[in-house]
């Protein structure tokens, strides 16, 4: 990829990783890489993993890795993965979220979001009932998972949010209105004083088409849904049927996956996702209820058009954003970087082209 203020600095996994991923936890191919930190060492957690075996018969859902390298510069080391028998420098990586792999009933289990609140480990996924056509598929559920050591993980209760079809639940609970529109997350820490003592979570439906929107708990009661408020466009609101009012999209259409998080060097928060169809963009904001800018193209789709899944890497503090993104013809994970101070004044592809449209 390009030199650019837009650049791919390695693969995170598979055979031409600097990791030999395959080799070392028999991560061969992978995607996503939700990342989150817990003091000095950063977690990621990826999708759908594969090794090369007879019949795919070492698919996992999800497998977690982790590193304690903050000199993103010069790439991203990996440590450790979890394995059957712990946290372990080499051996296969186990699923840590379990799932049917039955089509049409529950297909796998996606991690889609990560924090760590006052010593507790909780990862947010989305069971996956069907995969359909590009940038669609089906949910039965959302939830989120805790674990005391990042090694043991069990669902958390109260946290899951069915998407209202007749549908496989941990739980058996009840489709609540609104629920559809929080099927995917990411997880922010705020960092002002004024947003109070509260986890902030943004969300959007199944697939790669909807809205994003915001809720929040309190932090001694996250992540019972029950304690969540929800931000209706201009006040918070105990109840999620008020997510369905067009002013409560923060911002959209066409958000996949989300990653937000708070950037130091520019005082503001970001937010990265794929616009379907555009590319990779990102988008900043004073708070996190807004308002938010127009959409940044850093990587257009017309140059990887099979690009996904852009993850900020936690843990920076100057003018470069560090981030993972995946790509389904390789089905692996790249280490990006882009040049904020750049970025943002300009609308560049990695070919270093500047777009004259800017996205609203």
């Amino acid at each position: 990829m390009s030199d650019g203020p837009t650049r791919s600095l390695q693969f995170i996994t598979g055979p031409t990783s600097p990791d030999q991923t395959h080799s070392r936890w028999g991560i061969t191919s992978t995607d996503l890489g939700v990342a989150y930190a817990d003091g000095a060492t950063t977690y990621l957690a990826f999708g759908d993993t594969g090794k090369c075996a007879p019949n795919n018969e070492f698919w996992r859902s999800n497998v977690l890795a982790r590193t304690n390298d903050r000199n993103f510069g010069d790439g991203l080391t990996l440590t450790q993965a979890l394995t059957p028998k712990g946290w372990s420098a080499d051996g296969d990586a186990r699923e840590f979220i379990g799932s049917r792999k039955e089509d049409n009933v529950e297909m796998t289990t996606i991690p889609t979001a990560g924090i760590v609140v006052d010593g507790i480990h909780y990862v947010d996924y989305m069971s996956v009932r069907h995969w359909g056509a590009p940038g669609q598929w089906d949910t039965n559920y959302a939830a989120t998972v805790t674990s005391t050591d990042g090694a043991n993980w069990s669902i958390s209760p109260g946290s899951v949010r069915n998407n209202g079809l007749p549908a496989l639940t941990p739980d058996g609970s009840a489709f609540d209105l609104g629920y559809d529109r929080l099927q995917m997350a990411a997880f922010v820490e705020p960092h002002f004083a004024d947003e109070g003592d509260y986890i902030y979570r943004l969300s959007t439906p199944n697939g790669r088409f909807g809205s994003a929107y915001l809720s929040r708990a309190a932090r001694a009661q996250f992540p019972d849904e029950d304690a969540f408020e929800y931000w209706d466009g201009d006040r918070w609101t105990s109840s999620p049927a008020d997510l369905l009012l067009p002013k409560a999209a923060i911002f959209g259409p066409r958000v996949s996956e989300l990653s937000v998080t708070y950037n130091s060097y520019l005082n503001l928060y970001v937010a990265m996702y794929l616009h379907e169809g555009k590319g990779m963009v990102v988008r900043t904001a004073p708070r996190l209820n807004g308002p938010w800018s127009a959409e940044r193209l850093l990587i257009a789709q017309s140059t990887i058009p099979q690009l996904y899944g852009g993850f900020i890497v936690p843990g920076q503090d100057d003018q470069h954003l560090y981030y993972v993104m995946s790509t389904f013809d390789d089905y692996n994970v790249y280490f990006m970087r882009t040049d904020l101070d750049f970025a943002l004044k300009h609308n560049l592809t990695t070919d270093n082209i500047t777009v004259d449209e800017v996205i609203n």
